[in-house]
């Protein structure tokens, strides 16, 4: 199985300039063409679909007309730019909202697959007891998460220190009490890491955006390049690679 990860993405209503000058629909339309002849069964997207706070259904809209292209099955989860109830509302995820998070888990040819909604910043309680309880009373050894925050400090000076998931210490004690393996796989910080704990391994993503210097405490820009994760799962490994590609010129 071949899943295709992209992260970050922070489009705008149409016309929309980002504060960096980046079209940022023209970034994730060059992804969008750049994967469309690769060889993949399923795409998600973890978050952070709108450029800043403009909550708008266009804007979800345009992103389910870019990612139908592909025909191919995805699933969108939420990061801190979005709203989950409008973005569950236009992708159809109407069932998968419970007391205002989008969260669900699903089988995916045979591997157990779990969307966790780390939108505000924090993993509700509700989600903590709901994951907890799949995990104990599952037979599977291996979990694949896909969440916007990562549950970790990443070593990113800038996003470590102002715009890290809250209480996420419990998240990882959760996991870290359970005798199987977790992967994780994340967005929100900009960057490319990958952090082995334990069991559990937190692989973060770079944006379709921009990249942030992971060495400054102030939100510099790394360089002009935007990427995306491919991931490949089999009974007994699991490989990923990041896959970059040059950004187009500023707006």
């Amino acid at each position: 199985m071949k899943i295709i990860q992209i992260t970050d993405i922070h489009i705008g209503t149409e016309g929309e300039a980002s504060s960096k000058k980046i079209d940022t629909r023209q970034t994730f339309s060059s992804i969008i063409a750049e994967i469309k002849n690769r060889d993949f069964d399923y795409l998600i997207l973890t978050g952070d679909l709108c450029l800043d706070s403009t909550f708008d259904s266009g804007i979800y809209l345009w992103i389910q007309k870019k990612l139908n292209s592909l025909s191919r099955p995805y699933f969108v989860i939420p990061g801190n730019h979005d709203d989950p109830r409008l973005l569950a509302e236009v992708f159809g995820y109407h069932n998968k909202i419970k007391n205002g998070a989008l969260y669900w888990e699903h089988c995916i040819q045979g591997e157990q697959f779990i969307f966790i909604d780390s939108s505000p910043y924090v993993v509700s309680a509700e989600q903590h007891q709901w994951l907890n309880q799949i995990i104990a009373q599952s037979q599977q050894n291996r979990f694949f998460i896909f969440m916007h925050h990562p549950p970790c400090h990443v070593g990113s000076l800038h996003m470590d220190a102002h715009y890290p998931l809250r209480e996420r210490d419990a998240f990882m004690n959760l996991l870290l009490k359970h005798n199987k393996t977790f992967y994780i796989f994340t967005g929100h910080y900009h960057c490319e890491k990958i952090i082995i704990q334990k069991n559990v391994h937190v692989f973060v993503t770079p944006s379709t955006y921009y990249q942030i210097d992971e060495r400054y405490e102030d939100a510099r820009v790394k360089n002009n390049l935007i990427g995306y994760r491919e991931i490949e799962i089999s009974d007994h490994v699991i490989r990923t690679t990041v896959n970059y590609i040059e950004s187009v010129s500023p707006c």
